[in-house]
């Protein structure tokens, strides 16, 4: 009880600040039951089981699913999912069992690792069973891969694009 006191006190100071629309910590268990609600940002640390929030830049760790609406940068890592439909920029990895969506445009520099992997741009490795990138600059590794710019558009195995 006093873990979720403090959660709520720190989630509604960063409310009373001068930018009340972010708050440095993000818990949630699945949306409406996260603090804060969805309409905010978070900047710095997202926990949940599934959390779902304007937008999130920091670590973003879910035992489920991390949803992001608007903007994400950072790195993420759930037990399912990463699906982020704004503008994001991931750096470092993102990690989940089934997929790391990235509707929007989205840059990763790094790894991504997940059955199924999109991205716009990726500076790095795709690692999963089907992985789909706008513009490769690195390697894709998997069941199936498609580059949709590079001299292969899709292969098996594995592709590399430069």
């Amino acid at each position: 009880m006093g873990v979720i006191l403090a959660l709520s006190m720190l989630c509604s100071f960063s409310a009373s600040a001068a930018d009340s629309d972010n708050s440095p910590l993000g818990v949630a268990l699945f949306p409406p039951l996260q603090l804060p609600n969805s309409g905010y940002g978070i900047t710095g640390l997202r926990l949940s089981l599934v959390g779902s929030h304007r937008e999130s830049q920091g670590i973003d760790l879910a035992l489920l699913g991390n949803v992001t609406n608007k903007k994400f940068r950072g790195l993420a890592i759930s037990g399912l999912f990463n699906y982020n439909s704004g503008l994001a920029t991931v750096i470092g990895l993102q990690a989940s069992a089934l997929a790391n969506i990235n509707v929007g445009a989205s840059t990763v520099y790094g790894v991504q690792l997940a059955g199924y992997n999109t991205a716009g741009t990726v500076y790095g490795l795709q690692l999963g069973l089907f992985n789909v990138a706008n513009d490769l600059h690195g390697v894709q590794i998997g069941l199936f891969n498609i580059n949709r710019t590079g001299l292969f558009k899709g292969s098996p195995i594995i592709n590399i694009g430069f």
